[in-house]
Formats: C-alpha cells, sequence, structure tokens
C-alpha cells in the first residue's frame, strides 16, 4: 500500500508481549495501541507510552441494503479520501495510510447478495481523481464492468449507478479499473459474496481481505512505487490487522472465503499441523473438496476453506509460506496470518454433505486458437502481451457462442496472474499436466516460462480485459482485449 510515512515507536516497558498472542478470550479489545503522554521536567517535552495489544478478529462491515425488495441488493458506495493506520503490534510498527476508501471504511463494506439477485450499486465520486468500480470474477454486461476501454470513468464529484444480475454463486470482490495500481493500493476494494443457499449449511462464514504493507525508504513514495522493490513483500493484514486472534467452538463449522487483494503479493498458504480443507476457488464450490498442504493465492484470487475444530481434530491455523514471484518457494520461515484459540470441548463436525464427487477435466484435444505470450523485466519495466504494451494492441475477436481453448505463455522471469473479465475459463493444462478435476477459473497464475492451455466459451457480448493481476504490470502495459462479437 502507499505509504506516506513510517513510524518506528520504541516502547518501555518492564516486559514482552506475548509473543504467540495467546490471550485469554476477552483479554484483546481490537482497538489500535492508545498513546498517553507523561509529565516532564522539561517544558514542552512530551515521551510517548504505548499501550500494544493483539487485535481481535473482525470482520468488514456488511453494506447496508436501500431496498427492502427481496432479489434486489441496491447499496451505495462513496470513494473518498481517508487516513488509517496499520499497526503491527508485534514489532511496534505503525504505518500511517493516507489513503482512499469506500463508505469511510478501511475494508470497504462487503455486499451478500444471493444467486439470482439483481445488484443496485450507487457511485459518488469523492475523489480528487476519477475512477471506477470493476466486479473481480463476475460476468457483467460490458457496460457495468468498470473499466474505460471505449467507456468514461466517473469524474470527481459524478455519479454512476452499476446494475447486473449476479447468476453464479462464489467469491468475489470490487476495486477501481483506473489508475488501478495506486487506487487498489491506497484501500479502495472490498468482497462480494454470492450465496446458493443450497450450498452445505455451516455454523460461521467469514471474510478475510489479505493485503500487504510495506515502504522501501530508498525508494521515492509516490504512485509508481507503491510497493518498494519489485516482489517485495510487507507486513501482512487479515481485514487491516495484523495477526488477529480468532475465538472458535469446538463442534463448528466455519467457511472461510480468502480474498488476496494485494498489488504484487504472492500468499502460499498453510494449515499449520493439518491440511486445508478447499472446497471453493474463483468460480464457486469444487466438484469435489480438496485436502491440500499448500495453497496458492495469487494476486487477485479467491480461496474458500473449511475449519472443523474438535477436540479430535488439530487446531485450525492459517499461516503464509514465504513464496516469490521471481520462482516460488523463498527462504525463511512460515508466518502465521492469524491466531485461533478453540473454546468447547466437542468432537470436529463431519463434511460428508460437502460435494465429494470429482469431475474430471475436459479433454484436451483442440489445437489453440491463439496464443497470448506475457513477456517483461523488472529491470527496464517493460511488460507486453505479444510484444505489445496496452493500448497499443491487436484485438483478439470470438463470435458469441464459440468455444475456444487458447494458450498463455510466460517468456519473463516473472509470475504472472492472469486475469479474464467477463468470460470464466478452465484449466484444461499446465506444461501439458491436466488438474486433478475440473478448473474453473477466472485468475490463474502462470509460473515462470510455463504454458497453460485453457478454455473458454464466448457466451458474454464485449470487449474484456486480460491482464496480469500484478497491477504495476498490467498498467506498465501487460494488458489486451479479447473481444466478444455478434
Amino acid at each position: 500500500m502507499t505509504r506516506y510515512a513510517l513510524l518506528l515507536v520504541v516502547v518501555g516497558c518492564s516486559g514482552d508481549p506475548d509473543p504467540a498472542g495467546k490471550k485469554p478470550p476477552g483479554a484483546d479489545s481490537g482497538d489500535p495501541p492508545t498513546t498517553t503522554t507523561q509529565p516532564s521536567d522539561t517544558a514542552d517535552t512530551h515521551e510517548p507510552t504505548i499501550t500494544w495489544e493483539q487485535p481481535a478478529f473482525a470482520e468488514p462491515p456488511v453494506a447496508a441494503d436501500l431496498d427492502a425488495d427481496d432479489g434486489v441488493l441496491h447499496v451505495s458506495l462513496t470513494p473518498a479520501p481517508n487516513t488509517f493506520d496499520i499497526v503491527d503490534w508485534q514489532t511496534r510498527l505503525i504505518i500511517p495510510v493516507e489513503g482512499h476508501s469506500y463508505e469511510g471504511s478501511h475494508p470497504a463494506p462487503t455486499l451478500r447478495a444471493n444467486v439470482g439477485d439483481v445488484v443496485r450499486v450507487d457511485v459518488q465520486n469523492d475523489l480528487d481523481d476519477p475512477t471506477t468500480i470493476h466486479w473481480h470474477g463476475l460476468a457483467v454486461p460490458f457496460e457495468m464492468d468498470g473499466v474505460t476501454w471505449m467507456r468514461d470513468p466517473i469524474y470527481p464529484g459524478d455519479r454512476f449507478t452499476y446494475e447486473f444480475a449476479v447468476q453464479k454463486p462464489g467469491t468475489y470482490w470490487y476495486h477501481p479499473h483506473f489508475d488501478t495500481a495506486a487506487q487498489v493500493d491506497r484501500g479502495l476494494y472490498g468482497a462480494l459474496v454470492v450465496a446458493d443457499p443450497d450450498d452445505p449449511p455451516v455454523d460461521r462464514e467469514l471474510v478475510l481481505l489479505l493485503d500487504d504493507w510495506r515502504e522501501d525508504q530508498s525508494i521515492p513514495v509516490d504512485a509508481d512505487h507503491v510497493h518498494g522493490a519489485h516482489g517485495a513483500e510487507g507486513v501482512w493484514t487479515v481485514n487491516g490487522l495484523v495477526r488477529p486472534v480468532l475465538n472458535v467452538t469446538a463442534g463448528e463449522r466455519i467457511r472461510l472465503r480468502l480474498i488476496n487483494t494485494s498489488n504484487q503479493g504472492y500468499l502460499w498458504l498453510g494449515g499449520g499441523a493439518a491440511p486445508l480443507t478447499v472446497v471453493g476457488r474463483d468460480q464457486g464450490l469444487l466438484p469435489s473438496i480438496e485436502s491440500v498442504d499448500r495453497e496458492l493465492l495469487a494476486p487477485g484470487d479467491r480461496v474458500d476453506l473449511l475449519w472443523t475444530p474438535g477436540t479430535d481434530a488439530a487446531a485450525p491455523a492459517l499461516e503464509d509460506w514465504p513464496y516469490s514471484l521471481h520462482g516460488g518457494a523463498a527462504m525463511g520461515d512460515a508466518v502465521p496470518l492469524l491466531d485461533v484459540v478453540v473454546d468447547g470441548d466437542d468432537p470436529a463436525a463431519t463434511t460428508t454433505d460437502w460435494p465429494e464427487t470429482v469431475r474430471p477435466p475436459t479433454p484436451d484435444t483442440v489445437a489453440p486458437a491463439f496464443t497470448y505470450t506475457f513477456q517483461g523485466s523488472a529491470h527496464t519495466d517493460d511488460w507486453m502481451i505479444n510484444g505489445e504494451r496496452f493500448p497499443d494492441i491487436t484485438v483478439q475477436q470470438l463470435a458469441e457462442g464459440e468455444t475456444v481453448v487458447f494458450e498463455v505463455r510466460n517468456l519473463s522471469a516473472t509470475e504472472h496472474p492472469f486475469h479474464l473479465h467477463g468470460l470464466h475459463m478452465e484449466l484444461l493444462a499446465r506444461d501439458g499436466v491436466a488438474p486433478a478435476q475440473y478448473s474453473d477459473v477466472d485468475t490463474v497464475n502462470l509460473g515462470l516460462y510455463e504454458t497453460l492451455r485453457l478454455r473458454t466459451t464466448a457466451d458474454n457480448l464485449g470487449a474484456w480485459m486480460a491482464h496480469c493481476h500484478i497491477l504495476p504490470h498490467g498498467d506498465g502495459g501487460m494488458m489486451t482485449v479479447l473481444e466478444v462479437v455478434e
């Protein structure tokens, strides 16, 4: 995120904080550290005393529905300047952020709709710059997609209403698609959850917006250097909080909807002493739940996890293993993203009502209709697709209703999350190896020198952006257009 100042406070105290954050339930207020001043023999001289506490886990607020009718979610979102602090209670680091927010909230309010609903969003732009809202992962009408390719942004002081139906359940998110790297980096993002009443029931459902915050003091602080060194990561937050503590109850079932909102930070998730139970990814529930030791969450990616804490199971955990966009696993130890305290003495709940029938991937027998080749270098900051930098591109066209296979190749020494607007894709193969089951994606990571084979059906008219979701790469030209025509 963009940081305009960095404050490191040295605290005089009688002992270290609990390094594992194992405080009794209710001991953590979740409030930022408080500063008081002590009298001094020298006039106008104050020495701060800081009280640091591990924050309690908190979800973003849910956006208020302005329409009482069933089947319509009507909300208001006002992007405006906002200042807030990222507080690392472990290292006594405060990062003041001169950022942006929707409705004065960081993170922004969560939009919750049911499959089949109409979503109506009134936007009043109170920023000093133009903006838009893109609905990441949703197949919306082209004029509602929030891109400025052939359409105007929302200018300062202007209003615009987005309206579209949500036909596919899943975990999605919203963010600007104008000056994208800078505006997202300053905090303009939120979750959009499309629920399906036929999904297996859970006792709780939690939204986790994951982002990282750092500033390299040797690099100028401006919109072109929002994350410092290329690929470097900072302090990870969960809903704006550094390593919060979450209380869960033995015997309950919890669905976690995780979204990587970082501009360029990768999360390589682990579950501590137990594997992760993955029930959904980009485009909703999986055909069959998966048990994995690691789950890679590239920028823009989502994953749904299922937790079933109990006395007969290892305590749930969520940790981040070091991962570099320059080649995968990196040096270092896993870092907890949050701490979990299990209350109660019930055994773990069952998961037998979750999908368990593996759907095989579509046979990969068709020659590619076209290829996107990703090229570029962090040394030159030139980022291209097929040797072209947006907006000077060649537009690939598909006829409405056409189903094609295409390839995405990486000739660079950097990984790239490939994101396609307006349509969804099936991952057929990664370097010739098919996934274990049908994989429905809108954002898929492209590893070093990899080739992905993808299948899509052109069922949504429009000129759809296709780009790297490392946002500085996209803003730097690694973007093209796939147009669906009648």
